[in-house]
């Protein structure tokens, strides 16, 4: 009869009445746990456009070094609300999923965000974002919409083709 196994780390030996398991064993019984640890575990920064798709590199892993990435769902915040950055929908915070966040802000400006596991909160990451200046051809963030967006009046009788997408421009 197959047993399951719950262990701490590999150094763990399981005793029953029956046998003993080492923990360091690749076994398809042993029980992984909720995510452990952020790789790394120190402060990250990005720099990017307002409003530009972040890809967050932080591989996440369970207690026997899994990677665990791919299950796990987050909850971002910004620490600082007040400075004028958001999510979509102006929220100061949003769920994460397959490592993709997206905010808005102003152009020069710095800001934090703590990155944490959901129910319960077993790990937790500050980032740091640096927001850049929009690129030619996309319009500074303003109270109506605060992400480079592009620039409808610049479009130069439609010579000038900007995407939203990839904050890129054509010239034609």
């Amino acid at each position: 009869l197959d047993k399951n196994v719950f262990c701490w780390n590999d150094n763990w030996v399981y005793y029953d009445s029956n046998a003993k398991l080492n923990c360091s064993i690749a076994s398809q019984n042993l029980i992984s746990t909720a995510p452990s640890k952020f790789s790394p575990d120190s402060n990250t920064s990005y720099s990017v456009v307002p409003g530009e798709v972040i890809s967050l590199e932080l591989p996440v892993f369970d207690d026997r070094n899994n990677n665990v990435t791919d299950s796990v769902t987050f909850i971002a915040r910004i620490l600082d609300p007040n400075n004028g950055a958001s999510f979509p929908g102006g929220y100061d915070y949003t769920h994460v999923s397959h490592e993709d966040l997206r905010l808005h802000g102003k152009p020069n400006t710095t800001i934090q965000v703590k990155i944490e596991t959901m129910d319960p909160i077993v790990i937790q990451n500050n980032i740091n974002i640096s927001f850049l200046k929009c690129p030619p051809g996309f319009q500074d963030p303003s109270s109506e919409a605060n992400y480079c967006h592009c620039n409808k009046t610049r479009i130069y009788n439609n010579y000038v083709h900007c995407y939203q997408s990839t904050f890129s421009i054509t010239i034609v």
